[in-house]
């Protein structure tokens, strides 16, 4: 079976609350889920890096909407590629709300994943990558 994988970045407009941040995940849970599309969608400070796989013309049609989605700015295009597997089959999203005082476990967290996730493909190499410059930046503009 060949898939397609795409991976982004981008900034949020704003610095976007818990309740906007539990919007965006059941927004993308349910239209990834009905159009069979898998990945990590993780936010910090401020910013979004997602990577998407499934088929081609679902994981584009979702990325021309994240391209025209008002709570995101400066959207970069890391990757995309075909592949044979999903990589993150049973992934969702990741964030951190201030208000949780938690953000050393979620960073260490997602540190520790890092590590240990499968980087054997460049959509994941660059995914993770991206993952560990955002986690190592606070309050600033990286992108």
């Amino acid at each position: 079976m060949s898939l397609y994988q795409l991976t982004y970045q981008s900034a949020s407009l704003t610095d976007l609350n818990q309740d906007v941040l539990n919007v965006i995940l059941e927004e993308s849970v349910l239209n990834n889920s009905k159009l069979k599309i898998t990945g990590c969608l993780i936010y910090y400070n401020g910013f979004f890096i997602q990577i998407l796989e499934g088929d081609k013309n679902s994981v584009l049609s979702v990325y021309e909407k994240i391209l025209i989605d008002q709570r995101h700015h400066d959207i970069e295009l890391l990757w995309e590629n075909n592949t044979d597997k999903r990589y993150f089959e049973k992934w969702n999203m990741g964030f951190y709300a201030p208000e949780n005082d938690d953000e050393i476990l979620f960073v260490n967290n997602y540190k520790l994943l890092s590590r240990f996730a499968d980087k054997s493909i460049g959509a994941s190499l660059r995914f993770w990558a991206t993952v560990e410059k955002i986690l190592a930046t606070k309050n600033s503009n990286i992108f």
